[in-house]
């Protein structure tokens, strides 16, 4: 039993223990979110001599993802950096779902750094721990972990096929239209239950081809689309059913004839 401040609510109580773990935890550790599936053995992970690692966000460098500016900019705000300082760090924003670290000095150290960060920003009302992830990372040395082993599917689908774990990503901008995993629900049904029903049994083990038809792949260039403000904006607007989406969408049609197209 670790304790927790007492006035945490839920989330606060889930970071609070997720950047203090190595804290806890004695021997080599891989630290794996809720909204995830095991697909094949992790033995291997025996192999890894890293102190601490994790995979990049997006499957891709921080010059690459759709989201740099964003991140960038609330970093730099929320520790009271310039993007230069940022930048020359050469940190790579990784993904903090799934985190391997051997019980070492320099990996205890991380996760101390990490835990003070995430308060600073906790403090400032921004409880996520991906940004204190990241500032730790500039300071301390951080490995990148094979991709399988955090197989973000929802923005990648290239390590699905050999993928050792997957993360659904199911709070915030999943979709059960897409996969059930998506959605929280079968999650609450084992918490309801206490036990995981045959037929959820069944989704779990074949999670890899639980997909629904049309599942549109995109490029990059479509990623960088999806995560810019006027695409947020409609997407709000389209699942509030205002008439707003109606107007954007009869105005965009009267453009596009303009154009030709």
């Amino acid at each position: 039993m670790v304790d927790v401040p007492a006035e945490f609510g839920l989330k606060e109580q889930s970071r609070w223990l997720k950047t203090s773990a190595r804290e806890y935890v004695s021997g080599p550790m891989i630290q794996v979110d809720t909204d995830t599936i095991v697909c094949e053995k992790l033995s291997e992970v025996d192999n890894i001599r890293s102190d601490i690692s994790a995979v990049c966000d997006y499957h891709c460098s921080m010059d690459s993802a759709p989201y740099r500016n964003k991140v960038l900019s609330n970093v730099c705000k929320l520790y009271e950096l310039s993007a230069d300082e940022v930048k020359k760090s050469g940190a790579n924003y990784y993904n903090s779902g799934i985190i391997f670290s051997n019980d070492t000095d320099k990996a205890r150290k991380f996760y101390r750094d990490w835990h003070k960060f995430w308060k600073v920003g906790l403090d400032k009302g921004v409880p996520r721990d991906q940004y204190a992830f990241f500032r730790a990372a500039m300071d301390n040395s951080v490995d990148r972990l094979d991709d399988v082993y955090n197989c973000m599917i929802r923005t990648s689908v290239k390590y699905l096929h050999t993928a050792k774990i997957i993360h659904f990503f199911n709070s915030g901008w999943g979709s059960d239209q897409i996969s059930p995993f998506f959605s929280n629900e079968i999650y609450r049904r084992i918490k309801e239950y206490g036990s995981i029903s045959e037929s959820d049994k069944k989704l779990i083990l074949n999670c890899k081809s639980e997909f629904s038809s049309p599942s549109v792949i995109m490029d990059s260039f479509e990623s960088e689309v999806i995560f810019s403000p006027v695409f947020i904006l409609l997407r709000v607007w389209h699942k509030d059913k205002s008439i707003m989406f109606k107007f954007a969408n009869y105005l965009s049609r009267a453009i596009l004839k303009l154009k030709g197209l």
